[in-house]
C-alpha cells in the first residue's frame, strides 16, 4: 500500500466523493490492489485479537473479493468509469464551451454503446479469469447469493441518462450551434441562420444588424473571422458547461477565509478572490512601487511620527504607592 500511495494511486473516502473521476480512482485502487486486500482479509479474519464479529465481516469480504461476480462488475465498473472520468475531466476545463463539449458527449455515450458489443479491456479480463477460475494468483469461489450487474441493461441505462441529463435539445443550445460550420449544409443560404442569430442578439442584446453582417461575411468567407460576430461569440462562451468553475472559487473562498482570518470583511475576501482568480502572476508585478507607499505612509510602533499616546494618573493612587 506504500508503494502505491508513493506513485499516486490512493483511495479516496467513496462516501464523500461526487466527482467521477474520483470514484474511478476508487475502482483502479481495488482493481490494481486486489491481491493486496485478499491477504489482508485473510489475515484480518483469522487475527484472533479482533472480536468475532469483525472477523466474520472480514470473512465475509474475503468471500466477495474472491467471487468471480465481483471481479466481473468490478470490470465492467472500471471500464465505465474510465470513460466517464475522461468526460468529467475535459467538462472541467476553463476553455470548454457548448459548442464544443457537445462533441466530447456525444463521443462517450457512443464509447459506452460500443461496450455492449465489444467488452472493454477490463471486463474482457475479468471474463477471461472467469473462465479459468483465477485472478492474479487468486482463486475465484463462485458466491450463490450474489448476482452479476447486466451488462446490456446497465449500459443501456447509462446511455439513457446520459442523453436525457445532457441534452443538446434546447431552443438556445441550437441557436448557439449555428455557428458550427459542420452542421451547415453544403450549400449554404446567404440567410442562413438569420433567425438564430436574431434570437441570440435578442437575449444578449446586441445589434442585430452588426451581428448579420458577420453572419454573411462569415457565409461568404467560411475560413474568416468577422469581427462583426466577437461580441457575440463573446456572449456565446459565457455559457457554463458545468458547476466546476464555481466550485474552484468556493474552494478559494474556503481557503482564504479559513479560522484565522474569519474577520475578513465580505468586501475584503471578495478583492482577494478577485486577485487570485483574474490577477496576473508573482513574476508580472512589481513589488518596489507598493513597497514605497507603504513606507511613506504606514506607521510601526517605533516610529516617531506615530501618535503618542497620554498617560493620566489617577490621583487616588499615589497614596497606595507611597505605602508600598
Amino acid at each position: 500500500s506504500q508503494s502505491k500511495a508513493e506513485e499516486g494511486w490512493v483511495m479516496p473516502r467513496i462516501l464523500d466523493v461526487r466527482w467521477v473521476a474520483n470514484s474511478f480512482r476508487t475502482v483502479r485502487v481495488v482493481w490494481t490492489s486486489l491481491g493486496a486486500l485478499v491477504q489482508h482479509f485473510k489475515n484480518a479474519c483469522c487475527d484472533e485479537t479482533r472480536s468475532t464479529k469483525d472477523r466474520q465481516m472480514y470473512r465475509g469480504l474475503l468471500d466477495c473479493v474472491q467471487s468471480p461476480e465481483f471481479i466481473c462488475d468490478l470490470g465492467l465498473m472500471y471500464d465505465t468509469l474510465h470513460e466517464l472520468s475522461l468526460l468529467s475531466q475535459e467538462l472541467q476545463s476553463r476553455s470548454i464551451t457548448l459548442l464544443r463539449a457537445e462533441h466530447p458527449l456525444k463521443r462517450s455515450i457512443r464509447v459506452i454503446q460500443s461496450f455492449k458489443e465489444s467488452p472493454g479491456e477490463k471486463y474482457s479480463e475479468a471474463l477471461e479469469a472467469k473462465k479459468t477460475g483465477e485472478y492474479w494468483s487468486t482463486a475465484l469461489k463462485t458466491i450463490a447469493k450474489l448476482k452479476s450487474i447486466n451488462p446490456g441493461k446497465f449500459l443501456q441505462s447509462l446511455v439513457n441518462n446520459l442523453e436525457k441529463r445532457l441534452s443538446f435539445e434546447d431552443e438556445t443550445i441550437k441557436d448557439l450551434s449555428i455557428l458550427d460550420q459542420s452542421k451547415w449544409p453544403s450549400k449554404p443560404s446567404i440567410r442562413h441562420g438569420e433567425e438564430q442569430i436574431k434570437r441570440l442578439c435578442k437575449r444578449f442584446n446586441l445589434c442585430t444588424d452588426q451581428a448579420l453582417n458577420g453572419m454573411w461575411d462569415l457565409l461568404e468567407e467560411p475560413s474568416s473571422e468577422p469581427k462583426d460576430l466577437k461580441p457575440l461569440m463573446n456572449c456565446m462562451k459565457t455559457f457554463p458547461v458545468s458547476t466546476a468553475e464555481c466550485e474552484r472559487n468556493f474552494s478559494l473562498m474556503n481557503n482564504i477565509s479559513s479560522d484565522k482570518r474569519a474577520v475578513l470583511l465580505i468586501s475584503n475576501i471578495s478583492n482577494l478572490m478577485m486577485i487570485n482568480i483574474n490577477g496576473p502572476p508573482t513574476s508580472k508585478i512589481d513589488p518596489r512601487k507598493y513597497t514605497r507607499t507603504w513606507l511613506k505612509s504606514h506607521r510601526a510602533a517605533s516610529s516617531v511620527r506615530s501618535r503618542q499616546c497620554s498617560v493620566k494618573t489617577p490621583a487616588e493612587s499615589k497614596s497606595v504607592w507611597n505605602i508600598l
